[in-house]
């Protein structure tokens, strides 16, 4: 069995970060990446002096990389470098943020995928889904199984090869992204509002390249006609929402964002048809709930 390094992202959360590391250490993973970035300015960043002081007692583990950034760069610019600078001397990479929480078994379920030829059709291997574990009765009978993806979701963890990160773009303004959008069969299966929301968010990054990076590799799976593979159930957490010190997850966790973790070991790949229409429409629920909001404002789109 082969196991996949892991890269641990954080800022300003040492009590998540310190829990997240602890646990990576018990998976004995081959490399510990470790990415800080620097302080903000004019800002209480006693957060982030806690964070860089408690990496002190582990700058000597021998598989274990630390790099702390000396100035701001901000999450999507910190983000995409270090994710860089780490599969650069890797195969293949496991991405955590502080807030992640991902457990052995979900771990495991994803370095067997990114070691394997499997892996090749796929984007990226993520451990989070729409659906929640299954009652206890029905997990006897239904395995959890990774299944293909249209929707990028990098919740809780997520992994990619060094070959598919060559294909990611952070500045995608000199490209048509219309012409390449209108060649992709993965873009085809979305329906016309999803597009229209898709394109929209798009054209924010067009504008503004660091306004955020995970647009842009949604934008890599229509272009290249990669999907990722994503469980059945869901098989990692975030749980940094409520918290005023997050960049993304500042409010509550969202309303279809519920029920329990299934911890069990991911096994193979399902290609049912069936399967992959279902995942796709509960995949497209996070863009339901506010459309039909919008719909009862009278607010078409104005949220995108």
């Amino acid at each position: 069995m082969l196991k996949s390094p892991v890269l641990l992202i954080g800022y300003n959360r040492p009590h998540l970060f310190e829990a997240n590391l602890l646990r990576i250490l018990h998976w004995n993973p081959p490399h510990i990446y470790i990415s800080i970035d620097g302080p903000k300015e004019f800002t209480d960043n006693s957060s982030w002096f806690e964070l860089v002081k408690l990496l002190e007692k582990f700058k000597e583990t021998k598989n274990i990389t630390i790099w702390i950034s000396k100035k701001n760069l901000g999450m999507t610019v910190n983000t995409v470098k270090s994710i860089s600078r780490a599969i650069s001397n890797e195969k293949s990479l496991i991405i955590l943020e502080d807030d992640a929480e991902i457990f052995y078994n979900a771990y495991i379920s994803i370095c067997n995928l990114l070691n394997s030829n499997l892996a090749k059709p796929y984007s990226i291997i993520s451990g989070f889904s729409s659906l929640p574990a299954p009652a206890s009765l029905i997990q006897k009978l239904i395995r959890n199984k990774f299944r293909p993806a249209t929707y990028c979701s990098i919740w809780g963890g997520w992994g990619i090869t060094r070959d598919k990160w060559s294909l990611y773009e952070l500045d995608i303004s000199h490209l048509d992204i219309n012409l390449i959008l209108s060649k992709s069969k993965l873009w085809e299966r979305l329906s016309p509002r999803q597009q229209n929301i898709w394109k929209s968010r798009f054209n924010k990054v067009l504008s503004d390249p660091v306004k955020t990076w995970d647009y842009q590799l949604q934008f890599m799976f229509f272009r290249y006609d990669l999907p990722g593979l994503s469980p059945i159930f869901r098989a990692t957490d975030n749980v940094g929402f409520s918290d005023t010190r997050s960049t993304n997850t500042k409010g509550k966790k969202p309303k279809f964002y519920f029920g329990k973790t299934d911890y069990r070991q991911i096994n193979g790949i399902s290609n049912s048809n069936f399967t992959r229409k279902i995942m796709d429409f509960a995949d497209s629920f996070s863009d339901l709930i506010p459309f039909l909001k919008n719909i009862l404002e009278f607010k078409f789109f104005t949220r995108y």
